[in-house]
């Protein structure tokens, strides 16, 4: 150790739990000397080991965070993502990789939803088509994901919450191969636009105005841009995070489709959107029961939302909801 800082504003906090063991970590790593964290010792170089003995040491001291340098936040972000992969390869419990798989995903989304760059959103893009459907639809279940799923709303959780909603309803539906990774990718940034609103806007407590609400419908087309700088952009994934809030009869945007002219893949996700929503805490609400939620979509928007699959979302909810209740899925 060595070397005070005392610039707070140069440090970012990390939690332990994003630090892994080895020598792989290519930033130096930083802890607090003080408790209102404004002054800062060098803790480990980078490339230095970082061992079981340290992790211990620092928990015993109620350490719960270490801090990494602002500028080293792309690299710390890569490193997080590196290990997340490496370790979801192992064999461990499925119940552990759902959480470090659910863990990395909201972490690189936080990042996106902060700073919408080409490299990050390539990330993002990487690590859905990648982790995220691979392993749901080879090991980790709807089942698992539930007893994870972070229902105070931010937008990054959110989309999280609805890719993995997305993906396994999408899987049941018989959805594989690119198509399957392409609604992974539209899921995972289908609200990408909010990063270019206001969050006074986005977590007012109170009814938008009209103006307010015209702005909030300008997202999607807002989400695309930085979207297609990351590189070529499959067209269900367009479709998805430009489409995600149009409905059947016409009353959605940006471009009031109507019916058939929804793609099913677009249509998909939007239950998933429309579902994690009413079962989140917002704002101005609390958050509903899945059953609620459900009970809600057939009954006061069914007019907006096609009744067949609809009918196959409900199915899907409950049948992983029944794992849950049951005890099928183990706890982490």
């Amino acid at each position: 150790m060595g070397n005070l800082a005392v610039e707070k504003k140069e440090f970012e906090a990390v939690p332990l739990d994003f630090f892994f063991l080895g020598k792989d970590a290519d930033f130096p790593i930083y802890l607090a000397t003080d408790k209102e964290g404004k002054r800062f010792v060098l803790y480990k170089a980078s490339g230095e080991s970082f061992s079981q003995k340290d992790l211990d040491r620092l928990r015993k001291s109620g350490v719960k965070n270490l801090f990494i340098r602002r500028q080293d936040r792309q690299k710390q972000l890569a490193y997080v993502v590196r290990q997340t992969r490496e370790r979801l390869h192992r064999d461990i419990p499925t119940s552990e990789k759902a959480v470090l798989l659910y863990r990395c995903a909201n972490l690189v989304l936080k990042e996106a939803f902060r700073e919408p760059k080409e490299e990050t959103i390539k990330m993002c893009r990487e690590f859905a088509k990648g982790e995220v459907v691979r392993l749901l639809k080879e090991e980790i279940s709807l089942a698992n994901l539930l007893l994870l799923m972070e229902h105070h709303y931010t937008t990054y959780t959110h989309s999280v919450n609805v890719c993995s909603l997305a993906v396994t309803f999408a899987l049941s539906l018989g959805f594989r191969g690119q198509e399957l990774e392409a609604i992974g990718e539209g899921a995972l940034l289908h609200d990408l636009g909010k990063a270019l609103i206001p969050l006074s806007i986005l977590d007012k407590p109170a009814a938008l105005t009209k103006e307010e609400f015209e702005l909030i419908k300008t997202h999607p087309e807002k989400g695309l841009i930085p979207i297609r700088k990351s590189g070529p952009l499959p067209s269900i994934t367009k479709e998805i995070v430009l489409y995600h809030h149009e409905k059947i009869d016409g009353s959605g945007y940006p471009k009031g489709l109507k019916g058939e002219e929804i793609p099913v893949y677009v249509h998909l996700v939007t239950l998933a959107d429309i579902f994690d929503a009413l079962t989140s805490r917002r704002p101005y609400k609390g958050p509903h029961r899945a059953s609620k939620a459900l009970e809600c979509m057939c009954h006061e928007m069914g007019g907006q939302l096609d009744h067949h699959l609809l009918k196959a979302f409900c199915q899907h909810i409950a049948q992983a909801s029944q794992k849950v209740l049951r005890g099928e899925v183990p706890k982490q």
